[in-house]
């Protein structure tokens, strides 16, 4: 039986001034968003509900914590195995759960009611089509196995292509979809390996059967995925990862030519979380081993960036009206 705790801890507002990570690009700003203590786990995932509530997979604790809109962090729910993916089902017909990948996929309510949703092993990834140019599936990729299953609203599963060569233990590491218009629509994959599997590593596209195609020719990492839906950002693709195998591993954004530029520098590019938020602002997780603190860092936009987006904006909208 899984132990559901909030375990609230009130963030102090003197521990919201700096972060770790370094904003690379001009123009942007990063400030420490919420801390907590979690000795066990990795935060891997995160994931917002519709009232801006961020949530975050702790892996090897096997538990979720939540962090409010008013940066209280607590435990919001323990006793999973594995917990590496997290997703929020808002806004599709999966409803407004959370829906929790590890050892199974789990069906998390909001008052931290969990059930078993799919009985699918070592999920790495999860992310729901909410535009419905995939069938509007909830899809899954496994890191065991190295392959894809699409899911319905009942649990049902059935698979959905294979990674470029099976190899047990690999991974696809990040799903996310374009819900704009920049990148097609489509759905996007992050994997990680080692140098001699290069072939499986890095940035990829899925089309509609289940077939992956290198989408980033300058990335040999990816892991967590995250599109700007609201141009705050430029509308970009966001990516966990590095440009070579011996180079520390960063936050890149990824045009839609597939050139990945650095964006920030981070502590680690293992064990770390990107979402961003019904506010439009970026979040990434961070992990300390030496205490088991958890950072989570807040992007935003400098106000003359802002301006300049919407600017952008605005001219792409009239060039297309044209």
């Amino acid at each position: 039986m899984r132990t559901f705790l909030m375990a609230l801890v009130i963030i102090a507002a003197s521990a919201v001034s700096a972060s770790a990570v370094e904003i690379v690009s001009p123009g942007y700003t990063v400030q420490t968003y919420a801390t907590y203590v979690d000795s066990a786990g990795y935060p891997h995932h995160m994931t917002f509900d519709s009232s801006g509530n961020l949530y975050v997979a702790q892996t090897d604790s096997g538990t979720i914590w939540k962090v409010t809109p008013g940066k209280v962090a607590g435990q919001f729910a323990s006793g999973f195995t594995g917990p590496y993916s997290i997703t929020w089902g808002g806004g599709s017909s999966f409803g407004d759960y959370l829906y929790v990948g590890g050892g199974s996929i789990t069906k998390l309510a909001l008052d931290g009611t969990a059930s078993p949703f799919a009985n699918h092993n070592c999920v790495s990834s999860l992310a729901i089509d909410k535009k419905g140019n995939y069938g509007g599936y909830l899809y899954a990729g496994t890191g065991g196995a190295d392959d894809f299953h699409k899911i319905n609203t009942a649990g049902t599963m059935s698979s959905f292509g294979t990674w470029p060569g099976l190899t047990d233990g690999g991974e696809p590491d990040g799903i996310a979809f374009d819900t704009g218009t920049l990148y097609g629509g489509s759905m996007y994959v992050g994997s990680a390996y080692e140098q001699n599997n290069a072939s499986k590593s890095g940035l990829f596209k899925m089309n509609t059967s289940g077939t992956p195609t290198r989408f980033s020719n300058n990335l040999v990492y990816a892991y967590e995925l995250a599109f700007d839906n609201t141009g705050n950002f430029g509308g970009k693709l966001f990516t966990m990862g590095a440009t070579s195998y011996g180079l520390a591993g960063g936050l890149y954004s990824v045009g839609v030519d597939g050139t990945a530029t650095r964006f920030a520098n981070t502590s680690s590019a293992f064990g770390l979380g990107l979402a961003f938020g019904p506010d439009g602002a970026m979040y990434v997780s961070e992990y300390s081993s030496s205490n088991g603190m958890v950072t989570i860092s807040r992007i935003t936009p400098e106000p003359c960036t802002l301006l300049l987006l919407g600017l952008g904006a605005a001219v792409l909208r009239k060039k297309a009206r044209n």
